[in-house]
């Protein structure tokens, strides 16, 4: 964790249900992860957001 840069940092708890997530899931889910980077806008973010969309999200999707 970095603190930031204007010096005020605030934790929160998880706002997901981690139940429904996988029991060795260490992270966020992957739709916060993708929709964080596609809020920046920044070019880098988006390609990163795209990738995770195609390997995490996706085959989600598809099973519907």
């Amino acid at each position: 964790m970095r603190l930031a840069a204007d010096g005020n940092t605030e934790i929160v708890q998880a706002l997901w249900n981690r139940e429904l997530l996988e029991p060795a899931a260490t992270t966020v889910p992957p739709l916060l992860i993708y929709a964080d980077l596609m809020a920046t806008a920044d070019p880098r973010n988006v390609e990163t957001a795209k990738q995770l969309y195609e390997q995490f999200l996706e085959p989600i999707l598809d099973q519907g």
